[in-house]
């Protein structure tokens, strides 16, 4: 399977472009880091981010197989419906593998993957999608190694099959001067707590409720084929943390102890996004599972929150002892509470 890459934070994308643009190569062609070197301004564009399950349909050399985050899925071995739904809109389908190819003329051996949501009806909770039958909603795609402008197919979707590019529900663009990142932040914030208080695409189909974030992927030249250059910003009741913050934060936290960090980050929201990996996983949450659940929890925080580990200066290992007994404790009440 070919894997969708992890979306980062605002400031894990100002780290990156910053080291992009003073990253230099010496006499010796050994790159350093050069601070006097100017920092580029670029343009982002943002869609609305869904909350719903990623999930892919990939076409590989006159071969389709359908995956979720994690998995190969199919039609008896499937992912809340989405192998068996796509199976069944296979002419839909080819009409997209068929506008890809066409539009961004794909050599005939090039895989091409097709990324999106599947969200409505119960996949998630607590947002308007959630009132709202299933569909897939298509917002990026790559073909071979490069990710193509999703935005020249604005007008590839099938409606009646409820398979919808993520334009269609409105579109954002910045401009980000990144030697003063914190100038934006307050319209970024601004946009994205908009968002939350009433999702653009449960608008669209005429409920008004909750939303989650915007993704923002950068289009200015040069940066604009390589996903360490997207980041998200999710509404408050999103986000991973347990202290509410600016969507667009730049701060990393300053926790003054390993119990501090773990209060943190180990918080309500990122344990049920654990559980909801369990189920994409093997579509069951039982006991035995709890080996796997402490694992990806610690696993996503050093992934995460990996700049605070290091900003704070604390021991990967106390910390994910830490981490592994709350998110024990957590898991088996939660499993008792269920039986």
């Amino acid at each position: 399977m070919i894997s969708f890459p992890s979306i980062d934070q605002f400031r894990h994308v100002i780290q990156a472009i910053n080291w992009k643009s003073r990253s230099i190569r010496g006499i010796d062609n050994k790159p350093f880091y050069d601070q006097s070197l100017p920092l580029p301004k670029l343009i982002f564009s943002g869609t609305v981010k869904l909350h719903g399950s990623n999930t892919a349909i990939v076409f590989d050399n006159g071969n389709v197989y359908f995956q979720s985050r994690s998995r190969v899925i199919t039609p008896t071995d499937d992912y809340f419906g989405f192998a068996s739904t796509m199976t069944k809109y296979s002419s839909c389908t080819e009409i997209l593998c068929g506008a890809i190819k066409s539009t961004f003329d794909v050599a005939e051996d090039q895989v091409v993957a097709v990324y999106g949501e599947w969200c409505g009806d119960k996949i998630q909770k607590g947002v308007a999608l959630a009132q709202l039958p299933k569909m897939f909603v298509y917002f990026a795609i790559r073909v071979g190694e490069v990710w193509v402008d999703i935005s020249r197919l604005k007008s590839v979707e099938f409606e009646q099959e409820r398979i919808f590019n993520i334009h269609r529900f409105g579109e954002y663009e910045i401009e980000i001067n990144f030697e003063r990142p914190q100038d934006i932040q307050e319209h970024i914030n601004e946009l994205t707590l908009q968002v939350e208080a009433e999702c653009p695409a449960g608008k669209y189909f005429g409920v008004s409720d909750v939303g989650e974030g915007i993704v923002w992927k950068c289009i200015s030249e040069g940066y604009n084929n390589n996903s360490e250059f997207w980041f998200k910003t999710k509404g408050t009741a999103f986000m991973l943390n347990s202290t509410p913050k600016e969507p667009a934060s730049i701060q990393v936290f300053d926790a003054a102890s390993v119990t501090a960090f773990v209060d943190e980050f180990v918080s309500e929201n990122r344990l049920q996004q654990g559980l909801q990996v369990l189920v994409e996983r093997s579509n069951r949450i039982e006991m035995q599972q709890m080996r796997d659940f402490i694992k990806w929890v610690q696993q996503d925080i050093a992934k995460e929150e990996n700049d605070a580990l290091v900003a704070n200066n604390l021991n990967l290992k106390h910390v994910n002892h830490a981490i592994a007994d709350k998110a024990r404790k957590w898991f088996t009440d939660t499993i008792k509470n269920q039986a």
